[in-house]
């Protein structure tokens, strides 16, 4: 597993946080929202928003920034 991973495993199981919002290299606008990690497998990071799996690949984001 790698280091963003577990950060992102991390940042989730604090009850502080519900919700964490991703920003990538790819544009300057490109974002997502997750709430809950569920796996690294195959390089990427398998996480869902609500009901809709999320697949990142961690060595393109930028920041990760939690919100309550």
């Amino acid at each position: 597993m790698n280091e963003t991973s577990e950060l992102i495993k991390d940042l989730l199981a604090n009850p502080e946080w519900d919700h964490l919002d991703i920003d990538f290299a790819m544009h300057p606008d490109a974002y997502i929202s997750i709430d809950r990690y569920i796996d690294y497998k195959h390089g990427f990071i398998i996480a869902q928003d609500g009901d809709t799996t999320i697949y990142i690949d961690p060595d393109k984001i930028v920041t990760i920034t939690p919100r309550q």
